[in-house]
């Protein structure tokens, strides 16, 4: 959690909030023992510094290209990682060897089936060089998928270019950690569909401070095959599916119009330590700037940490909270010194 929000703030140009959170999450990963994570983390620090203008040639450069070579290792090799290797050699000046990497991440994106990241490295190659014919053709390639992605992200309701690019990583994501995934524009009519002939649902909806919406209903439930498998992680914001109710980890399942449920509350609980390593790496940095800064300072420099401000001398701060509970909204800005 700590490196993608380390990621999300890099790209939202909070490149010191970026490096705290990287680093923070690369110790975490060396403490357990997690090279690979650890690397991923490192190569993310690269990447936040490149994105702010922050890598400069000379032994600053050589220090980077030094934590992008582990990308030889075959275990870790990633098309991000060798599009990431592409911007250092191009910083160097080397653009022949930009070239070839960004080919090879071309290559092996294709191989992967990994459609988003093939078009980024497809662009970043159009981008290194748009004079020859091979670039013409791939800005046609290029134009079209671009289409695609525009279309996803007017499907995302997505406003700005900011959260066009976060919405773009997690699905780059998808493509690396998920190969085989298939993504859907959510709809009812498409819901209704998938929910039809799923297996296995997972509820994953969250919508910060407030109740899960039921977007499965009793009747999608009951369309589903005989002794197929609800598993609603939403369920302690109330749950995704009207046919949801709390269990717990000694009781954790029951049949409701013929389909199992899993609704399990607070399912981390399971790996009691291994969740609270997790959530601590989450959270150290808010606490630190808590106790470092005072809470009015550290909310005043950090807008993720002011939206996390449900209450403060008995006025509503959450906007969610506030409307779930019919209560009046306070903006965390209006507060009284």
């Amino acid at each position: 959690a700590t490196s993608g929000m380390g990621r999300a703030a890099a790209w939202r140009g909070e490149t010191e909030r970026a490096l705290e959170l990287l680093r923070s999450a690369r110790d975490g990963f060396a403490s357990f023992g997690q090279d690979a994570w650890r690397v991923d983390a490192e190569l993310r620090i690269v990447e936040a510094r490149l994105l702010a203008g922050d890598v400069h040639a000379g032994p600053d450069l050589d220090a980077a290209m030094a934590a992008v070579a582990r990308l030889d290792d075959p275990g870790i090799m990633t098309v991000w990682g060798l599009r990431l290797r592409a911007a250092l050699l191009a910083r160097a000046g080397d653009a022949a060897g930009a070239d070839e990497q960004l080919r090879s991440a071309v290559e092996l994106a294709g191989a992967q089936g990994q459609a988003v990241e093939e078009v980024a490295a497809l662009e970043a190659l159009l981008a290194l060089d748009p004079t020859n014919e091979e670039s013409r053709s791939l800005d046609r390639m290029v134009h079209t998928e671009g289409e695609a992605r525009d279309a996803l992200a007017l499907a995302l309701r997505l406003g700005d270019e900011d959260r066009d690019e976060e919405a773009l990583e997690v699905l780059r994501r998808i493509a690396v950690q998920l190969p085989d995934a298939r993504t859907i524009f959510s709809t009812r009519d498409a819901l209704k569909e998938v929910v039809r002939r799923a297996d296995l649902l997972i509820g994953a909806v969250l919508v910060p401070g407030a109740a899960a919406p039921k977007l499965v209903t009793r009747e999608m439930v009951k369309s589903m095959k005989p002794a197929s498998v609800i598993v609603d992680i939403a369920i302690d914001q109330g749950g995704c599916c009207e046919t949801s109710k709390p269990t717990s980890h000694s009781h954790p399942v029951y049949v409701e119009e013929g389909v199992t449920h899993f609704c399990v509350t607070n399912m981390p609980g399971a790996v009691a330590r291994t969740s609270t390593f997790a959530l601590n790496n989450a959270t150290l940095p808010f606490v630190l700037a808590l106790a470092d800064k005072g809470w009015r300072k550290a909310i005043a420099e950090d807008p993720h940490l002011r939206n996390g401000l449900n209450i403060h001398a008995g006025k509503v701060t959450c906007r969610p909270v506030a409307e779930a509970l019919d209560l009046p909204y306070t903006a965390p800005d209006s507060l009284p010194a």
